[in-house]
């Protein structure tokens, strides 16, 4: 997921592990039922058929935030330094 993300790739996934933290639905990719398989088809096939959806769908994948642990650590020092 990473991965693709960073590079660009729009993830089709099912709702599983941090796919469901990454993925905002029909933003930066598509998040499916677990063994929806014609889900996943149809999704495969749409992106196929439709390049400025697939082209949209990249531009946002590839802007998606991804949290490094040093950002994380951050944000939990913001949130419990009391000073």
């Amino acid at each position: 997921l990473l991965e693709s993300l960073a590079l660009g790739i729009p993830v089709i996934s099912t709702k599983v592990g941090m796919a469901v933290d990454l993925i905002e639905n029909g933003q930066n990719g598509h998040l499916l039922e677990i063994n929806d398989i014609e889900g996943i088809i149809e999704k495969v096939s749409t992106l196929i058929k439709n390049c400025h959806l697939l082209l949209e769908l990249a531009k946002n994948a590839k802007d998606t935030k991804i949290y490094s642990y040093s950002d994380i650590c951050f944000e939990y020092d913001k949130i419990y330094n009391y000073d």
